[in-house]
């Protein structure tokens, strides 16, 4: 066995175990034996290539020698299939000046956050952080880019190989603790998980946490259930045999790991859960820092839940695993975080408290303070995502409108006296037990994190690890788009840190936020969308239909009085920045501007500008409509049609910003493609609400 290569007998020394747990009848010497055969005949190595890039030195290697290699000498790995030395080995420049950008940036967002979220120190520390965001970031551009002095193509693709896998593995943990929905798809996975459990520390004595122990059926079922293929009556009973074997700690852990929910049904540890929530004098909002009436608890809440729950061992295919599986907790994911559901938690923890007193249930806010908190700040004026009913109420409002979809109108509404609601009791509970659980997790997480450094080798005892991952934000609630990073939420808390009502509505990637949409629109959307979708506990499918509805009867009524705020804002550059410019639709609309303007400023071609640009439906059938009012007008639109670019029609008339609409225009606006394009994008499908195969807002609800 000596001889052997040493990756070889680290197999054979986990597979003779686990066949003698499958096969009791059968002494070591003979399963030693079937596995010696089975290695001599199914073992086959294959010759690969290493290339040193930076000593352009190729050498050719056994796979099976080049495993030896990377256990015995231990060089950092990674997902890519490159090798490093180790930091104590060789002097890295380019890392300590990332270190020194991201300390830099450590302090920055330390300063920020001494100040409430929009204020102007702020946004100038926000600023300041990302600059230095993107420094470092930078440094990983430059070594991508061939023309960079510091060019490595092996390093560049590493890291980005690196940064998918470390976030894939993050994704997993959370998948695994919280809904034990990381499948098992063979039976070699579901062996090596119980040979890991096996060989795990306890600090916990089971006697002293758990209820009642665990039947051989009940692991045997819930190890069973979480395979993620069909296995074979063969499969089955090499499992169940492995299990029988097992002693009743063992067969307790098994059931245990990877499920919560079970586990915390244990008398013992609801109890410590009930006893955190009652303790706390105020709600608990930094889940990156215990209270101090619950730190004891809450620290040992969370040893229990890494002893028994926490599963610590390193999915091998980690990348393609997360990427292809169904999630249950993952939400969305990004090249570094991972935003994530703790709704289920929320839920068991209300139940569990449903008819308990507790001091955060009776904390309450002084509602007519903050009002005169907000009337006080600037921040708050004009802002679609307050209602003004609730906030300004001296001030003359705006009517509130109904939508008659049988006289296709708008309706005005009585109005009504709103309570005003600034912190629900259920939102102080729900902030608090959340974060009692999202703590816990930052602990695992970031344990898991320095597991996934020691399989890539890069782990240094007594050193920071420097991949951390914390609890930045909570959400009230999230709509996710099918298309990667779109989505919109309620951001109730960041860092510990109430976020203002104001800011609290967080858009990322959503077609309303394009610069191509119109500030009007975009407040109006944006506040339908908190309203109607984010905000209610229950979305009501038909106001939603009539706000947008009546959103549109509010452009129509726009359009026709001759305002512009509904128009699309657009930038042209000059007209030799481009090598067609007549397939530029600005341009186009400009020029016919140029030639319609009568006493109006010209736009310059000659260098950038902003504009509208107005959707008109203007041809040789329709423009006789003006040939008695405006004759001038009529006989340049007849010049301008005949231009081969415009193929007897005009259908985009670009305007300055400044310029007024002349009144003849009214006659021709496109109304339908404009009304469209404002409201076209709104995420609909989210609840439920199809438009089809056309880009054109419908619904079924039909005039009878």
């Amino acid at each position: 066995m000596d001889d052997m290569p040493r990756i070889i007998q680290e197999y054979k020394k986990v597979a003779v175990e686990m066949l003698q747990y499958s096969f009791p009848g059968i002494t070591y010497q003979e399963c030693e034996a079937a596995v010696d055969l089975s290695i001599i005949k199914r073992t086959k190595d294959h010759q690969v290539t290493i290339n040193n890039n930076y000593k352009k030195i190729t050498s050719e290697i056994s796979l099976i020698s080049l495993a030896d290699y990377i256990i015995t000498r231990e060089p950092i790995i990674t997902a890519y299939g490159v090798m490093f030395k180790k930091h104590a080995d060789t002097q890295n420049p380019l890392g300590k000046m990332m270190e020194v950008f991201m300390n830099s940036r450590d302090e920055l967002k330390h300063e920020m956050f001494k100040y409430p979220k929009g204020s102007e120190d702020y946004e100038k520390y926000n600023l300041l952080q990302l600059l230095t965001k993107i420094d470092t970031n930078g440094i990983y551009g430059a070594l991508g880019q061939y023309t960079c002095m510091f060019y490595n193509l092996y390093v560049a693709a590493s890291i980005t190989a690196q940064g998918r896998t470390c976030i894939s593995a993050a994704g997993l943990q959370f998948e695994m603790f919280l809904a034990n929905n990381v499948k098992f798809m063979y039976v070699d996975e579901i062996i090596t998980f119980i040979h890991n459990i096996i060989h795990e520390n306890r600090k916990y004595k089971d006697i002293d946490i758990l209820d009642n122990n665990i039947s051989l059926g009940q692991c045997f079922y819930k190890i069973m259930t979480t395979c993620g293929f069909i296995p074979t009556e063969q499969e089955c009973q090499i499992i169940f045999n492995i299990l029988s074997q097992q002693s009743q700690e063992i067969l307790n852990r098994l059931y245990y790991k990877n499920n919560l929910y079970e586990f915390v049904n244990n008398s013992k540890v609801m109890n410590m859960i009930t006893d955190m929530l009652c303790r706390l004098n105020s709600p608990y909002v930094d889940p990156n820092k215990a209270p101090k009436e619950i730190k004891n608890e809450l620290e040992l809440f969370t040893d229990i839940l890494m002893d028994y729950v926490y599963y610590k061992h390193q999915i091998i295919d980690k990348y393609d695993k997360f990427k292809y599986m169904p999630k249950s907790i993952i939400i969305v994911q990004d090249t570094d975080s991972c935003i994530i559901s703790l709704d289920a938690w929320f839920r068991f923890c209300l139940k569990i408290t449903e008819n308990m007193n507790m001091p955060i249930k009776m904390y309450e806010y002084n509602p007519i303070e903050i009002i005169d908190d907000i009337d006080a700040d600037p921040r708050y004026e004009d802002d679609p995502i307050l209602d003004v009913h609730y906030y300004k109420p001296i001030n003359e409002v705006e009517p509130d409108y109904d939508y008659d979809f049988y006289d296709d109108e708008m309706v005005e509404m009585d109005h009504m006296v709103n309570p005003i609601t600034v912190m629900t009791v259920q939102d102080n509970f729900r902030h608090s037990s959340i974060n009692i659980m999202a703590y816990a997790l930052g602990k695992i997480i970031n344990d898991y994190m320095i597991e996934v450094t020691k399989g890539f080798n890069s782990y240094v005892d007594g050193k920071k690890c420097l991949l951390i991952m914390k609890n930045e934000f909570l959400f009230k609630r999230l709509m996710a788009l099918d298309v990667k990073k779109n989505y919109a939420s309620i951001m109730e808390l960041q860092e510990g840190k109430k976020v203002p009502l104001n800011k609290q509505l967080d858009t990322k990637g959503l077609s309303i936020d394009k610069s191509t949409l119109n500030d009007a629109s975009r407040k109006k959307l944006k506040a339908i969308l908190y309203e109607d979708i984010l905000k209610p506990e229950n979305i009501d499918q038909i106001k939603l239909l009539k706000d947008i509805a009546c959103m549109e009867k509010n452009i129509f009524n726009s359009l026709s009085s001759g305002k512009k705020e509904y128009y699309k804002p657009a930038s042209i550059k000059s007209l030799t920045a481009y090598e067609n410019p007549m397939r530029i639709q600005g341009i186009k609309a400009s020029l016919v501007w140029n030639e319609i303007k009568e006493n109006a400023e010209a736009i310059d071609l000659t260098k950038r500008n902003s504009i509208f640009i107005i959707k008109v439906d203007i041809n040789k059938k329709n423009v006789d409509k003006i040939q008695l009012s405006h004759p001038n007008i009529y006989n340049i639109l007849l010049t301008v049609m005949d231009k081969p670019e415009y193929k007897d029609c005009i259908s985009a008339i670009a305007i300055p910003r400044d310029a007024t609409l002349p009144s003849w225009m009214i006659e021709f606006i496109d109304y339908n493609t404009i009304i469209n394009d404002n409201v076209c994008n709104f995420p609909l499908e989210c609840v439920g609400i199809h438009k089809g195969k056309t880009t054109v807002n419908k619904t079924n609800i039909l005039r009878l």
